[in-house]
């Protein structure tokens, strides 16, 4: 969290204190806001427990700490898809090479003894 507003206003800090009271009771675990990613850790802590108090006073600090902020009851969001390169398709010419349809350019399929593997940096990688 980039935002550090929050730490200006006094209710914040006491949801915050008892957060971080909670958490070293419940886990064992001394977490200071002064900590880089305070917020990301005590959100991760409030999934591991099930302390109903840790996790009231965290919805609590979340309504001062950003409107982004997701409730510690919210599910956490899917990992984005990472979609995959097409695959080559061989297209086979009266000639006597073959080429490879990549990304709608043709390449040769065989360059030296090495067979197309995709595209580096714009230019066609043989391996």
């Amino acid at each position: 969290m980039t935002d550090k507003s929050w730490l200006l206003n006094h209710a914040a800090i006491k949801a915050a204190k008892t957060c971080i009271l909670l958490t070293q009771s419940e886990l064992g675990v001394k977490l200071t806001l002064s900590h880089p990613e305070f917020f990301e850790l005590l959100t991760s802590y409030v999934e591991l427990t099930d302390n109903e108090a840790l996790r009231q006073a965290f919805d609590e600090l979340a309504k001062y700490a950003d409107s982004g902020a997701k409730s510690a009851t919210e599910p956490a969001p899917q990992a984005p898809v990472i979609a995959k390169a097409p695959e080559p398709q061989i297209a086979n010419d009266d000639s006597d090479s073959e080429t490879i349809i990549y990304k709608g350019k043709a390449y040769q399929r065989w360059n030296d003894g090495l067979e197309f593997k995709g595209l580096y940096r714009g230019q066609p990688r043989y391996a």
